[in-house]
């Protein structure tokens, strides 16, 4: 991302006319502002055609004569510079080319420059003028680098010869309409054409040629005569405009009627010019002063002469986009490895040095070094690392938000698992049973403390297994169990109970209740389940088989008694008859009595039948303990076998008791 900002800013600076061009030559223009040079102006003198010439000699434009006399005037100047173009004959006096003859005839005695203008959509005359001075080449090709016009608006060829020179006065202006830099050289076709200021200067310095050669390091050199002037890739040139610097000016219609004394022209240089509203354009230059075109050809000339000129240095650009670049990689490596307030002072510091240092390049040696690509770099750097640390942080804190709801989330879902677990512990204790759970993978296990107690492990238990299990499983047991794990592996469903031989002994009855867990090719990969000992429902249940086995004993006696006890009453009723007094009775009534008292006996134990399967209410009556138990003593007798012998030690005084004597 850093990386992509970085080439975005310096695309930004080298677009032409782009936002860091124009805040580079804000900042050189405030240079100017706030930190005016300051020279004498003694050496130039401008003749200015303003608005109160035109009010005394005329409108504009004047006949050719008026002008020759202004020349004539300001003869003893080193040269005179006409900021105006003469294109066309004079078409004002009845004298037809007689005023131009005049004014050709002035050129020929003083040394003039005259001023030709670019003409971007004319024709390509491809030949000079009479009258321009050519530029020599050295070094590489310059004209695809300097501004390029097709055609010039040259002076009247009459005139042109007369002069001692011709340049152009052509000012590309910035994109916002300031004039900054000046052009020295200009290609028309294959011409290589000077500047009105480079013309006006070769003439003051009585040079006869202007040379243009291509440094190897960059950049142009002006030759004229034996002095040079510096230039950029394209010719251009820096004034120094000052605020202070005031070029003296006369107006043109004082020097006509003679209120200026021709002695202030003496070895100056003169430029005659318009400045009169609606004659030229007004120009703004860096100081943000409007400023007649003549009056900036002035100081363009100051300039030139003085060596007062602003250089932009061809390694410039190159060297403001590598310092750019190591700012930004800089920034890179260093941003968030010390302390913030440590880092924000070292790029305070860093933008302070650099402002420092292009002011005091200016204020020293003139030189327009550019700051604000690398600090632009550097800014544009840590806003960019600022975004990505609070696009890292709020990430980071979304993640920690996320974070800590999943924390929160799993807390509860523990807290919930841990009351499920608690309440699954307090239920299983409540149905004293017991849980295990086997990783079959991992061969590890955990086992509730009710699964030990239940196996009667003495010591920590060792890790559950098949074997394990099987190792307490009594013998006659074991078959049934190994056959439910292996139906249990298959199927998933673990079932059986059994019988397990304790560390103690003793013999506990168990009923365990599972299932296995499959991977998806099927293979086992984890066993759980609970155990319950059942050793006391097991005998409960034995016992209530047993009571069901009597009841039915029971009933299957009451059943045998009531069908006995209806014999009997036939026996009995017989003998009762059998027994009423009779002659004959009398031999047979001991056997008689006999059978009577043993069907009574057996009536009697009918009763006892009946009691004893809960079919015969009961009925309380005092009864003697002794008798009782003398007659069942008797009972015993006669049910045992004849080898057996019956002693009894029955007390004579026993209590009374009010009980049944069949149930007792």
């Amino acid at each position: 991302m850093v990386l992509l900002g970085l080439a975005i800013i310096l695309g930004a600076d080298a677009t032409p006319n782009g936002p860091l061009a124009n805040l580079r030559d804000w900042t050189f223009d405030a240079y100017q502002r706030y930190w005016p040079g300051s020279r004498s102006t003694d050496r130039i003198l401008v003749i200015e055609i303003d608005g109160d010439s035109l009010r005394h000699v005329g409108q504009w434009p004047w006949p050719r004569d008026k002008l020759a006399r202004l020349v004539d005037l300001a003869a003893t100047a080193r040269v005179v510079g006409i900021d105006l173009l003469l294109t066309e004959p004079d078409r004002l006096t009845d004298g037809g080319n007689e005023t131009d003859a005049i004014l050709a005839a002035s050129l020929r005695r003083v040394p003039v420059v005259l001023a030709a203008a670019a003409d971007p959509a004319g024709e390509s005359s491809g030949r000079p003028v009479p009258g321009t001075t050519p530029v020599f080449e050295s070094g590489d090709d310059p004209r695809p680098d300097l501004p390029h016009y097709r055609s010039v608006f040259w002076p009247q060829a009459a005139l042109a010869e007369s002069a001692a020179g011709i340049g152009l006065v052509t000012v590309p202006a910035g994109a916002d309409g300031i004039l900054r830099r000046m052009p020295t050289v200009t290609s028309v076709g294959p011409l290589l054409i000077p500047s009105f200021a480079i013309e006006v200067v070769r003439v003051a310095t009585r040079a006869n040629r202007i040379g243009l050669r291509a440094e190897p390091a960059g950049g142009r050199t002006i030759k004229i005569g034996e002095g040079s002037i510096d230039t950029d890739n394209s010719g251009g040139v820096w004034p120094r405009y000052s605020a202070d610097m005031v070029i003296p000016s006369v107006p043109a219609g004082r020097v006509l009627t003679g209120e200026v004394d021709p002695a202030v022209f003496r070895n100056r240089i003169v430029l005659i010019g318009a400045s009169a509203p609606g004659l030229g354009d007004a120009f703004e230059t860096p100081l943000r002063l409007p400023q007649s075109g003549v009056l900036i050809q002035a100081q363009l000339v100051e300039s030139l002469l003085a060596g007062s000129l602003l250089l932009r240095p061809s390694f410039a650009p190159a060297s403001e986009r590598l310092l750019a670049v190591v700012l930004a990689l800089a920034a890179t490596f260093v941003f968030g490895r010390i302390r913030d307030r440590t880092y924000a002072l070292l790029c305070g510091g860093a933008v302070i040095l650099l402002a420092a240092g292009s002011f005091g390049a200016f204020a020293a040696a003139g030189l327009l070094l550019d700051a604000t690509l690398p600090v632009t770099a550097l800014l544009g750097t840590n806003l960019i690392l600022l975004a990505e640390r609070t696009h890292r942080e709020v990430q980071a804190q979304r993640e920690r938000e996320v974070e800590l709801t999943n924390a929160l989330r799993e807390a509860e879902l523990r807290r919930e698992a841990e009351t499920a677990r608690q309440s699954l512990t307090i239920a299983l204790d409540a149905a004293r049973m017991g849980m295990w759970d086997s990783d079959l993978i991992a061969g590890t296990s955990r086992c509730s403390a009710r699964h030990d107690e239940i196996f009667g492990y003495a010591g920590p238990p060792s890790e559950w297994s098949r074997e394990t299990l099987l190792g307490r499983v009594i013998a006659a047991d074991r078959d049934l169990v190994s056959r439910s794990l292996d139906t249990a592996m298959a199927t998933g469903t673990l079932h059986f109970q059994c019988r397990i031989c304790r560390s103690d002994g003793s013999i506990r009855s168990i009923v365990v209740d599972g299932r296995v867990y499959h991977a998806s090719d099927g293979t086992p990969i984890r066993v759980a389940g609970v155990v319950a000992d059942v050793t006391e429902q097991r005998h409960i249940e034995e016992a209530l088989q047993r009571t069901q086995r009597l009841q039915a004993v029971g009933s299957l006696a009451g059943g045998v008694a009531h069908h006995f006890n209806n014999l009997l009453a036939v026996v009995l009723g017989n003998l009762d008859l059998a027994a009423r007094p009779r002659p004959e009775i009398e031999r047979i009534r001991p056997y008689l009595e006999a059978a009577t008292a043993a069907a009574e006996r057996g009536a009697k134990l009918t009763w006892q039948l009946l009691s004893f399967a809960g079919q015969q209410p009961l009925r309380s009556e005092p009864v003697a303990a002794s008798g009782q138990l003398h007659d069942l003593a008797a009972l015993i007798r006669e049910t045992f076998p004849e080898d057996i012998a019956i002693e009894t030690d029955i007390a004579a005084d026993l209590w009374v008791v009010e009980i049944d004597s069949r149930e007792l």
